[in-house]
């Protein structure tokens, strides 16, 4: 199965049972393109239900030189802590917020990423 993300498809590359890494178009042997899905089941304990662990990560080859050519992976790692039992319509709220915090970052208005600022 393919993903596509923005105007990128990610063909799946690599399969453990509990990950799976797309790769997109711009991947080579020495330069990464790839997205990550993965996710650690609940561990129920005593009174409580646990909680899932999802995550996606990105990895890209960027020039970090544009004079010498050189390059450095860039990752942006996405996880969450999602109790066992909460709310269809909670769960949906909080992925809105953030997307809507991302597109903050994407459009400038927070920096977090690119100036490490978290006073706004």
């Amino acid at each position: 199965m393919a993903l596509t993300i923005s105007t990128k498809t990610y063909n799946s590359d690599r399969v453990t049972p509990d990950a799976v890494t797309y790769v997109g178009p711009s991947n080579t042997l020495t330069t990464k393109d790839s997205i990550q899905l993965s996710r650690v089941y609940p561990k129920p304990v005593t009174g409580f239900l646990g909680v899932a662990r999802p995550g996606a990560k990105i990895v890209r080859t960027v020039v970090t030189n544009a004079t010498t050519g050189e390059t450095r992976d860039a990752i942006v790692n996405l996880s969450g802590s999602i109790p066992v039992g909460i709310a269809p319509a909670d769960l949906a709220s909080m992925i809105a917020d953030a997307v809507d915090l991302l597109q903050l970052e994407e459009a400038g208005t927070t920096k977090l990423f690119s100036t490490l600022d978290v006073t706004y």
